[in-house]
């Protein structure tokens, strides 16, 4: 598995990435961080998603997983929208922040993916200290310093 240069989401002229994608086989993961107030933000995010999933033609449930409440479902996929694509919504609720992850495609119903996914999810570290949030609550991801790093040779996970 490795994160590739198109699995990066930047804001448009500004450079920043606000979410990142890791792609293997035919499973993604996909990264957020949101601030948040007191309290959290993942119980209001879920009902949301819910809604925005219903919206869009697709079905979803929320349920309990390994790592708390998620929400299941499919979403239309493909070019006419015909083709319903596995997805799995998991999130957690830290200090000013939150975690949201989004498998897509095999990784919404592999187990094996789903733990690889798992073990990414809760080894992320989140810092937003110093973060300036979009308005949307996105927060920028910065990577950690990573001496004698190279893209070609390097794999992020073995």
């Amino acid at each position: 598995m490795r994160i590739r240069p198109e699995g990066i989401d930047l804001q448009a002229g500004e450079g920043n990435a606000y979410g990142v994608t890791l792609n293997v086989g035919g499973a993604s993961l996909q990264l957020q961080v949101f601030s948040a107030p007191e309290g959290g933000l993942w119980g209001q995010a879920r009902h949301e998603l819910v809604a925005k999933i219903a919206a869009a033609g697709g079905e979803a449930q929320e349920g309990t997983g390994r790592l708390g409440m998620e929400i299941r479902g499919t979403v239309p996929g493909g070019e006419s929208g015909a083709d319903p694509v596995g997805v799995r919504f998991i999130g957690c609720d830290g200090p000013g922040w939150m975690l949201r992850g989004v498998l897509t495609g095999l990784g919404a119903d592999s187990d094996i993916i789903q733990e690889q996914a798992r073990r990414i999810f809760v080894g992320a570290v989140v810092d937003i200290r110093t973060a300036t949030p979009l308005p949307n609550g996105c927060v920028p991801l910065h990577w950690p310093p990573l001496s004698g790093w190279d893209d070609d040779t390097t794999p992020l996970f073995d």
